[in-house]
């Protein structure tokens, strides 16, 4: 019987330790590699995503470029957590939503909800590496029927049009049908997954090359030379400008069933900027079937340098850094007045 016991000690040691250890290198995980993760946010504790919940500021470094995050109690980025009687507003986009190479209170989300009075709360919900469909598919999974009279602000770039053609399944699809077991196995699963480290561990190591990933560059390949004309530009994209209105018009309809706002925003990339007749409104949201604005004529004025992180010499993108074309903290300033003057004009009474 003493041997038992003493069995049993040294097991449940070893199992503490493993917990421990595991604790350490999936922190050191989440620290390193979360930039690159096509997040699965939520707003449920059941929820099995990348991002675990209530990490307070911390530095990611990517491609050289350290900068802070913060994760509320919901794992959303943001620095206050979630507010169930408050008026809510909740932003879906790709890493410029998100705020690549961009401090905490210096992402356009949080400088909105700084002028935002107290009865209002604006949630982060940028991706890196989203799709329209990954958005469609998360705002069907957790707000169909759960989140009503809300605001939705959807923001897109060239990237994303073009990966709305992916056929690929979208992470959090693929989540849902490895946790389509029975009931049990399911509670069991997440019970694991919020509780212990060694089994977050395990599953990223498993995982390890499933994940699917948007290369960055694929902006670049919407090539708008100054030299095109529009028209050839929509010929030339007709089919990614027609199905992308299409996903936008379908997030529409979702947001209206539960008395949901949707109001898009086009974020421009660099070459929008060079080529000076381009308008997005020419291309999308031709029926006028939901609201769209873009900031292109907001950031026309600056600088290129001022507004991405890319090199330009003699007003053309050096190579090296034209897969970076993330926005700058003074964007960030941009987009968060442009917005929040939108809401306090038209949205919020």
């Amino acid at each position: 019987m003493k041997i038992i016991k003493i069995q049993f000690f040294i097991l449940l040691a070893l199992l503490i330790s493993i917990e421990i250890i595991s604790s350490v290198l999936i922190n050191s995980y989440y620290k390193k590699n979360l930039q690159k993760l096509n997040v699965d946010y939520s707003f449920s504790f059941k929820t099995i995503g990348d991002v675990k919940p209530n990490q307070k500021k911390f530095e990611l470094n990517y491609f050289g470029r350290p900068f802070y995050v913060q994760f509320n109690d919901q794992g959303t980025r943001n620095k206050k957590n979630f507010c169930e009687e408050c008026k809510n507003i909740f932003t879906f986009g790709d890493s410029q939503t998100f705020g690549l190479f961009i401090n905490q209170s210096d992402t356009f989300v949080e400088k909105i909800q700084f002028k935002l009075n107290k009865d209002y709360r604006i949630y982060n919900l940028g991706q890196t590496g989203i799709t329209i469909n990954s958005v469609i598919d998360h705002y069907e999974d957790k707000f169909s029927g759960k989140i009503k009279n809300s605001i939705i602000l959807f923001f897109f770039g060239y990237e994303d049009i073009l990966a709305s053609r992916a056929t690929k399944i979208s992470k959090r699809q693929t989540i849902k049908k490895n946790f389509s077991e029975s009931n049990k196995l399911n509670k069991i699963k997440i019970f694991l997954k919020k509780y212990s480290s060694t089994y977050l561990l395990l599953s990223k190591i498993k995982n390890n090359n499933n994940s699917i990933q948007i290369p960055l560059d694929n902006w670049n390949k919407f090539n708008l030379d100054i030299k095109k004309n529009d028209e050839d530009l929509y010929v030339e994209f007709k089919k990614e400008f027609e199905l992308f209105d299409q996903k936008i018009e379908m997030l529409k309809k979702l947001s209206s069933q539960d008395k949901n706002s949707l109001v898009a925003f086009f974020l421009p990339s660099p070459k929008d900027l060079l080529n000076k007749n381009f308008k997005i409104e020419k291309y999308l949201n031709k029926k006028n079937n939901y609201k769209l604005l873009s900031l292109r004529d907001e950031f026309y004025p600056h600088n290129l340098k001022d507004l991405y992180f890319i090199d330009v010499f003699e007003e053309k993108i050096v190579d090296m850094y034209k897969n970076d074309a993330h926005l700058t903290r003074f964007s960030n300033n941009i987009i968060s007045s442009f917005v929040f003057d939108y809401l306090k004009n038209y949205l919020i009474k």
